[in-house]
């Protein structure tokens, strides 16, 4: 259904990087590395107060939905999340759902 609905709908390129692993610092502190940045397409939607509500999200950080075919990865107790780079500003990979994926900003890159 995506596949068909990215062949209508508005896409644009963003800039994503994929996570590869944690690297362990002298400090013991975890920290992610990641693949070179690379462009995707997907189409990228502000996300309304009403899912913003239902998500339980904070209202405090700038969100967007995200749909696009490539396998964006969420963080976990393991990993990190991929991120990516929209409007020039950075992004986490912070739900995930069968067609999208919801970002959020303020992360340094």
């Amino acid at each position: 259904l995506l596949k068909k609905a990215m062949q209508i709908i508005p896409t644009e390129k963003i800039t994503y990087k994929k996570f590869i692993s944690n690297t362990t610092n002298d400090l013991g502190q975890k920290n992610p590395t990641y693949q070179s940045f690379e462009n995707i397409k997907a189409s990228v939607q502000s996300v309304s107060i009403d899912s913003m509500k239902k998500l339980e999200l904070d209202f405090a950080k700038t969100y967007k939905m995200i749909y696009s075919l490539t396998n964006l990865n969420t963080i976990s107790k393991n990993s990190a999340s991929d991120l990516i780079v929209y409007n020039s500003e950075n992004y986490q990979v912070v739900k995930k759902d069968s067609d999208w994926v919801l970002i959020y900003s303020q992360i340094p890159i």
